[in-house]
């Protein structure tokens, strides 16, 4: 039975300064994603999710701004 040769495996070459734009952009674009559910128990029941509504950390002093809502309406809107 023939043997199977491994082909050597090399690393790509990425440009240092294309590194680093990448590691800049990493740094500031930090984003925080929450999934949820909510069942209304009854008819018109509901939340209200406006676009000042943010997340606040516990450990530390930074809010997280609603950025994009996904499947749900902020309040208030015009129809």
């Amino acid at each position: 039975m023939p043997q199977i040769k491994e082909l050597p495996t090399k690393e790509p070459e990425v440009d240092f300064l294309v590194k680093l734009e990448l590691l800049s952009n990493i740094a500031e674009e930090s984003q925080v994603i929450v999934h949820c559910s909510y069942f209304a128990n009854e008819d018109g029941e509901s939340i209200r999710i406006w676009p000042t509504t943010y997340l606040y950390a516990l450990d530390s002093n930074h809010k997280s701004k609603l950025i994009y809502p996904k499947n749900f309406f902020l309040l208030p809107f015009c129809l």
